[in-house]
């Protein structure tokens, strides 16, 4: 069996891997973690404390490891977050001879659109530099968005992200679209997500980029089958590239937002399909299920605008 280390098993998106892990019987799962994790032990997860600043703490953990996945969260500079946290897992990985790498990552392909994905840049640049094979996992976004706000179960919806409303707000009825809302995105729910990352194990090869999707959809398309499901219209506003930059340099806190808005309004939402095309008996969660699942049958209010948040 393979000895798979995962860092960032707390969050809610590793916690939808770890829990794909384990489900396939297939690896030794170790979970590096910061403090006592009574819960993931409980699991089935060997569960080693670890102190990121503490290089020795690192490689020992790592082991006999063949495999790191990363999704370690955070923003940059918290000395633990997403640059600080995974250099230095880098460097401990190398050292123990950890054969491969898998980033923290699960977005969209490229990184270089907003300062807030740039350190991810700096991570992947530090694993080539050791010779570790590598894959960055690509999946678009998170089809657990359409879960904010469902009486039916908000938490179990959003699949341990924090409610937050991107371009869509579900409860209020309204829609923030990039550009016309026409362009496609892959969506995928972190459990599929999950699941995805621990079939790609089986993978004699990692290829540079792990491309897959829950579905591809666009804005527009998740509109109309929000109307549709809730049985409602939504307030829908267009915006243009050069409306989207303008309210950045209005508002600077809201440049993450817009920098994704642009980013998806000039076409970079799509990942891709391949992992789907070497593993079709994984059926992901479809957005039309999905909304079904947590807006079927919710009595709402006429819509109307609100201020919208990326996190609640």
């Amino acid at each position: 069996m393979t000895t798979v280390a995962l860092a960032g098993a707390s969050t809610g998106l590793g916690h939808q891997i770890l829990q794909a892990l384990l489900d396939t019987k297939k690896h030794n799962v170790v979970v590096l973690s910061r403090g006592p994790s009574p819960d993931l032990a409980a699991l089935g997860a060997n569960v080693k404390t670890v102190d990121y600043n503490d290089q020795a703490s690192l490689v020992a953990a790592l082991s006999g490891v063949h495999t790191v996945i990363s999704a370690i969260g955070g923003m940059a500079g918290t000395g633990t977050g997403i640059r600080e946290g995974q250099l230095a897992l880098v460097a401990a990985a190398h050292k123990a001879g950890v054969s491969r790498f898998a980033p923290s990552e699960f977005a969209v392909v490229s990184s270089d659109f907003c300062d807030l994905y740039k350190p991810k840049i700096e991570v992947l640049d530090a694993i080539k530099a050791t010779g570790m094979g590598y894959t960055r996992y690509c999946c678009g976004l998170f089809l657990n968005i359409m879960g904010s706000g469902t009486p039916k179960g908000q938490e179990e919806a959003l699949g341990g992200l924090r409610p937050w409303n991107f371009v869509i707000n579900m409860k209020a009825g309204t829609a923030d679209v990039p550009g016309d809302g026409t362009d496609p995105i892959s969506l995928t729910t972190t459990r599929d997500i999950g699941r995805f990352v621990a079939a790609s194990l089986d993978l004699e090869t990692w290829p540079e980029l792990t491309l897959f999707e829950g579905d591809r959809k666009s804005f527009r398309d998740l509109v109309a089958l929000a109307e549709e499901v809730q049985g409602r219209k939504f307030l829908v506003k267009e915006n243009s590239i050069s409306e989207m930059k303008q309210a950045s340099e209005k508002a600077p806190e809201t440049t993450f937002y817009n920098d994704t808005r642009i980013h998806f309004a000039e076409g970079g939402g799509v990942t891709g399909r391949e992992l789907n095309d070497l593993f079709p008996d994984l059926k992901p969660t479809s957005a039309k299920e999905y909304v079904e699942h947590w807006w079927s049958g919710v009595k709402l209010g006429e819509p109307q605008w609100e201020e919208n948040r990326m996190f609640n």
